[in-house]
């Protein structure tokens, strides 16, 4: 549950296009699922209710519009249209206050989650200098400066302070 992208260096680079297709956040279990998301500016993020009981989706954001809706059990999707990028934007769960997620929008295509085990490939990256940066809920933002060299690859080790 570590966002990581590039923060700098890919000045000058084409930016593809986001993807069309939405982002999906679930509900299932009284559990927001996946608890983590990344996703591009411009996509639409769906917010699904597969319980058989109400929640109340609260997504308070600070560069785009931030919402609290209610939704029944077997409503459509709530439709979030995420157009500027932001870092950390709260999901929660008014009725159920365990619940809980986040979301980090993007202005390009070069991030990342990391999985269970810790690791994440950022794909498509050409050689030269970078800042990457990972940000984790609760252990806060670290920042290094890498070198992607010719062959592609570069790995680092994120370390957080307590």
């Amino acid at each position: 549950n570590v966002y990581v992208r590039i923060k700098s260096g890919y000045n000058g680079w084409i930016v593809p296009l986001a993807p069309e297709e939405p982002v999906y956040l679930e509900q299932v279990g009284c559990i927001y699922t996946p608890h983590l998301i990344a996703m591009r500016e411009g996509q639409h993020l769906l917010v699904k209710n597969q319980d058989p009981v109400t929640h109340n989706v609260n997504m308070r954001a600070k560069r785009n519009p931030s919402r609290n809706q209610t939704q029944a059990r077997g409503a459509p999707p709530i439709d979030f249209a995420l157009e500027r990028a932001e870092d950390k934007i709260p999901v929660k769960c008014d009725i159920h206050p365990w619940m809980g997620a986040w979301v980090h929008v993007s202005e390009h295509p070069w991030f990342g989650v990391s999985g269970p085990d810790g690791e994440l490939v950022i794909e498509g990256v050409p050689p030269g200098s970078y800042v990457l940066e990972a940000i984790h809920e609760d252990l806060g933002k670290e920042r290094l400066e890498i070198e992607v060299e010719p062959s592609g690859t570069a790995e680092v080790t994120f370390t957080f302070e307590d």
